[in-house]
């Protein structure tokens, strides 16, 4: 099997969480779903029916340089991605496959009060991004998985944009996506405590079923000047890498010119 089934079952939610990337004061800890975290994931309880909330947690390096203020062109977003020795031993870039972003108009939701909720986010998205760059990575056939995307716009992110996402993802924490090709994925989203980098960032972690295939996920979407960078962290059945997700997000940050 390909990592076709639930990374495209993930991209329909990614496809929600980027509709509105564009503030507050900002916080020590990452914008999440539903309120605080204490759960370190390192302990590997990482079931959705656990009261306590996964941590992505790793050594805090010093803070994120601030890129120039005006749109990446589409090389310096690509050099921004990170070589995939970036991951550790075993991990390689997946020539194959690349996230990308299914258009959520595409896919449909239930239970109908989620659809009418993110049908709204989704009409308020941001536009097009002046360049995109995007890349896969892989450690093995049926995973784990990362990607990592990197969209610059015209114009500074609109950071206030992410509590719209929190609070659409804390109303709906659970819900069924059927895409356009047919396949039905049940969702369970949770909180996932996580730095605050950049201007702000917007974490949360995801437990779902897609073709019968229980997969688990990390998102982290950091706004910095005017660029998103948005970090995927894929795995079948569950064993998230304690860490993973904030060390990629680090290492694209700061490929940033």
């Amino acid at each position: 099997m390909r990592r076709a089934g639930p990374a495209a079952a993930a991209t329909a939610v990614l496809a929600i969480a980027l509709a509105l990337t564009g503030c507050s004061s900002k916080s020590p800890d990452a914008l999440t779903v539903g309120g605080a975290s204490t759960l370190d994931a390192s302990s590997g309880a990482t079931d959705p029916s656990v009261s306590a909330t996964p941590t992505d947690s790793s050594p805090t390096p010093s803070d994120t340089p601030t890129p120039a203020p005006e749109p990446l062109t589409k090389a310096q977003a690509t050099a921004a991605l990170p070589p995939a020795s970036t991951l550790g031993s075993g991990w390689k870039i997946d020539q194959q496959s690349a996230p990308g972003t299914t258009s959520s108009s595409k896919t449909t939701y239930s239970p109908k009060s989620c659809q009418a909720i993110f049908d709204a986010l989704n009409s308020n998205a941001t536009g097009k991004p002046a360049a995109k760059a995007d890349r896969s990575y892989q450690r093995a056939l049926f995973g784990p998985f990362v990607t990592v995307t990197v969209e610059s716009y015209p114009q500074p992110l609109d950071t206030s944009a992410f509590g719209k996402i929190a609070s659409a993802f804390t109303a709906c924490p659970t819900f069924t996506a059927l895409d356009s090709k047919g396949q039905t994925t049940t969702f369970h989203i949770t909180a996932l405590k996580f730095p605050n980098l950049g201007d702000q960032t917007f974490a949360f972690q995801l437990n779902a079923t897609s073709s019968g295939f229980p997969f688990t996920a990390q998102f982290a979407i950091t706004a910095v000047g005017n660029n998103a960078i948005t970090v995927a962290h894929i795995v079948l059945g569950t064993g998230l890498a304690p860490g993973l997700t904030q060390k990629v997000m680090r290492a694209t940050l700061k490929r940033l010119p």
